[in-house]
């Protein structure tokens, strides 16, 4: 009989909408060479400006938000203006959202002399995965679907 009952509630959520979890993080990359390409300021590096000294970046980004020296490495910190998240989403025919702000998103340059020699960024990632019905892009009818990204 329970069985029933938890059979029954995950048909009427299947049915009435969809299912699933949505995740969002902030993990941290590395980038060198001609793949430090600058976006607005502090994004970095799926941007469309190549950069390869420190005029360059002070042109298109000004002063950093802080300067260091580490190892005979200097590195510039530039801040990106969007908070960052941790995010977990239920979905069950409705997002429920469940977020913690970390802060702020930042870039991270390398130079060596005059040179950038590498770049670390915060780029938002995350996971999708629905099921439900969802209209079909072919014609009017409902179709079962799993999405997954």
């Amino acid at each position: 009989m329970r069985n029933i009952f938890y059979i029954n509630i995950i048909f009427s959520l299947l049915l009435s909408g969809c299912v699933g979890v949505i995740t969002m993080h902030n993990p941290e990359k590395s980038y060198t060479g001609s793949n430090v390409k600058l976006g607005g300021r502090g994004w970095c590096c799926s941007g469309y400006k190549s950069v390869s000294t420190k005029a360059e970046v002070k042109s298109a980004w000004g002063e950093p938000d802080k300067k260091w020296t580490e190892a005979g490495v200097e590195r510039w910190l530039y801040k990106q203006s969007s908070m960052s998240w941790v995010a977990i989403i239920p979905v069950l025919v409705i997002p429920i959202p469940i977020g913690v702000p970390t802060g702020h998103n930042a870039t991270t340059l390398s130079f060596l002399d005059e040179k950038i020699s590498s770049a670390t960024s915060s780029d938002r990632e995350g996971l999708i995965a629905l099921c439900g019905f969802f209209p079909n892009d072919v014609n009017a009818k409902w179709n079962f679907h799993c999405l997954y990204k």
